[in-house]
């Protein structure tokens, strides 16, 4: 099937789930801006007659990898099936029982296939209804911060609602495959990038640190998941570019979540910690980590009052604590793929740079730098 036929196919299939009688449909390709590492994004309008009057419907279309090393290392388990278990059964369950409205929370779903060769994801495109992605640096600011918090907490808060609704616990497990541990491929392109780093780390302030975690990589993989408090359907990858914010008067308001790529079972401080690394600078968050932690956690609590639950029988103030401590080794790890990534330093892993340029100075300063706070923040946290 070529693309072209696959697309036609795709958008008759939403069309059908429309109910509509007769379309006519218009694409635009990823904005090259969008940092978009698996996959590839297609941009449809589609117009059309139902019984009730015209319909007029934005949404992405999401294929899966057609890279043969890509396919074969795992991607599609890691990313396609994933993610459509999240859209078809997870968050069709948030929807059910969740008590506030979480039409802005995260995309309509459309469609989805998982045929061999023709996987395929489609989901409302937030966009037209006044939400934009992030525009300016790669850190965020204070209030789109908070905003994005908030809506981590509720995300959050809606698989503790579950784990309360559903009394078996062989239901609640196979909710979402592979949901104890990080498919093997992944931990690989942690370590690859990782070890590939490492040279630009050890020199620095910290290269005992830097070393130390190399020396116990496994174990900072497993601890996030066997030696945490608690353990819920967390988004595993939430950043800036899978987040989507509506203004007022140019100040986000709202977040929406996208791309459920990695959702897996996690502790709910890896999501949080891992955002407030990646997301923000070292001196706003040095400044405002502990704005962050009580935007996050008061939203949490206040989410699941809503629901007649109390936070505490889930996730009390003191377990959060603990478990950030436990994750933020592995955070580290994440943090290091993520800035390389972005910098264009990451040749290693099996995601790579758009543009890699490995030997440039700059940003290879820039990116110690980044490395240098992260770590200082982590050992001024677990002497605390």
């Amino acid at each position: 099937m070529s693309s072209q036929d696959h697309l036609n196919y795709v958008v008759s299939e939403v069309a059908k789930n429309l109910g509509l009688k007769s379309y006519k449909y218009t694409r635009s390709d990823l904005d090259e801006t969008i940092e978009n590492y698996l996959g590839e994004l297609i941009f449809v309008t589609i117009n059309g007659e139902t019984d009730d009057g015209e319909v007029k419907k934005d949404f992405v279309v999401k294929f899966a990898p057609k890279n043969a090393g890509l396919r074969e290392c795992g991607a599609l388990e890691v990313v396609y099936s994933v993610e459509i278990a999240v859209y078809t059964v997870l968050l069709q369950h948030y929807k059910r029982l969740s008590k506030f409205d979480t039409r802005e929370l995260f995309p309509e779903f459309l469609f989805s296939d998982c045929t061999q060769n023709k996987e395929v994801l489609a989901v409302s495109n937030m966009c037209n209804d006044g939400f934009r992605r992030h525009s300016g640096n790669r850190f965020l600011d204070t209030d789109h911060m908070i905003v994005s918090l908030k809506a981590l907490a509720k995300f959050h808060a809606l698989s503790m609602v579950l784990k309360n609704d559903i009394k078996k616990i062989e239901d609640w497990n196979n909710l979402v495959p592979n949901c104890f541990e990080y498919p093997p491929k992944y931990t690989t392109s942690l370590r690859l990038s990782w070890q590939g780093n490492l040279d630009k780390l050890v020199d620095t302030k910290y290269g005992n640190t830097f070393s130390t975690i190399d020396a116990n990589f496994d174990d900072v993989i497993t601890k996030n998941i066997k030696d945490v408090k608690c353990l819920i359907y967390a988004h595993g990858d939430y950043w800036k570019e899978n987040i989507l914010y509506k203004y007022k008067d140019d100040k986000p308001v709202s977040a929406c979540i996208l791309d459920f790529q990695m959702t897996r079972f996690l502790s709910p401080a890896q999501d949080f910690l891992c955002f407030v690394l990646t997301s923000v600078d070292c001196e706003l968050r040095r400044q405002y980590y502990e704005v962050f932690m009580s935007t996050y956690y008061d939203c949490l609590k206040e989410s699941l009052e809503e629901h007649g639950l109390n936070v505490d029988d889930f996730y009390s103030r003191e377990d959060l604590n603990y478990d950030l401590k436990v994750v933020a080794p592995y955070c580290i790890v994440y943090a290091n793929l993520s800035f390389s990534l972005w910098l264009g330093l990451e040749s290693n892993s099996f995601v790579k740079s758009k543009n890699i340029d490995s030997e440039d100075n700059a940003k290879i300063l820039q990116y110690k730098e980044i490395m240098v706070g992260i770590v200082e923040d982590f050992l001024q946290c677990t002497c605390n």
